[in-house]
């Protein structure tokens, strides 16, 4: 069983336990309905960064290196898609989720290992 706590503070913004997860919990409303969409497809994940959860405690996600992957990757943001700490992008084969603490490629058809540079070299 999962627990945790989940909170909306005064500004809108969306926590799990003392993590910020969007500033706008209709973001949260609307990532759910991609990750249903994703689920109902064949996308797999073929790449995941993740923040370490003890030595990088409330940081983000480096935004010069998530640059990075989307110019290399020719990354559009999703259509109607809200600008937040999390969100989704495509280059029509690729999906990439950014959230907060991670970034998460998927694929229908897999792909090399390029991305794993971008983030683990430091």
């Amino acid at each position: 069983m999962y627990q945790e706590t989940f909170s909306i503070d005064e500004q809108g913004r969306y926590y799990e336990g003392f993590d910020l997860k969007c500033n706008h919990f209709e973001t949260h409303i609307e990532d759910l309905a991609m990750l249903e969409q994703v689920n109902k497809g064949k996308w797999e994940t073929v790449y995941k960064y993740e923040l370490d959860v003890y030595r990088d405690c409330y940081e983000y996600i480096d935004e010069k290196k998530y640059a990075e992957l989307v110019k290399r990757l020719g990354l559009k943001k999703v259509e109607d898609f809200p600008d937040d700490i999390v969100g989704w992008d495509t280059n029509g084969n690729l999906l990439v989720w950014r959230k907060a603490d991670a970034v998460v490629v998927l694929s229908e058809t897999g792909m090399n290992r390029a991305i794993q540079a971008i983030f683990e070299h430091e």
